[in-house]
């Protein structure tokens, strides 16, 4: 805004405003056409704050988690689905054990799952989290034609949910 009062709003501008907001991050959580299976959150902190176990605070608004800690891998209850049509080429992301965690007094039965599939093909399968974990994992994809992209996770923190995915 501060650049077309002092441009002007012309067509040249407008071109170049277009040209260069197509190299703009995009969040997954932004997108249209969404599909949420009923155990995730997309777009949604379940504490109010998405922090981990370091005391990092991502953005709320682009966290996805889920709140089953025993999921059925062809249930689409723990997936969420977003709708790339083709049009992007890069996903990067965080998946971080959530500072919630710190205070499960139990051992935990098994490591939480975060996959993500590329038209049904596995792309990206995160590293197991133990009670030991405490940095996070950054990762990036080429999703490259991809037209579906799916998030599944499965929980590890028994009835405590998992912040996982941040879209920087």
């Amino acid at each position: 805004n501060a650049a077309m009062a002092e441009y002007g709003e012309t067509d040249a501008f407008t071109e170049k405003l277009e040209y260069y907001q197509t190299y703009a991050p995009v969040y997954l959580t932004s997108l249209e056409g969404i599909r949420v299976g009923r155990e995730m959150e997309v777009g949604y902190a379940i504490w109010g704050r998405a922090t981990d176990v370091l005391g990092t605070e991502y953005n709320s608004d682009t966290v996805i988690t889920t709140e089953d800690p025993s999921a059925d891998r062809d249930s689409p209850d723990n997936s969420a689905y977003f709708y790339l049509n083709a049009e992007y080429s890069t996903l990067t992301g965080i998946v971080y054990r959530p500072h919630q965690t710190l205070s499960c007094e139990y051992d935990w039965t098994k490591s939480p799952v975060a996959e993500i599939y590329g038209d049904g093909v596995l792309l990206y399968s995160a590293p197991e989290f133990t009670m030991q974990s405490y940095d996070p994992v950054t990762f990036t994809l080429d999703v490259s034609g991809v037209k579906e992209l799916r998030i599944f996770m499965e929980g590890g923190w028994r009835n405590n949910a998992l912040d996982y995915f941040y879209q920087p």
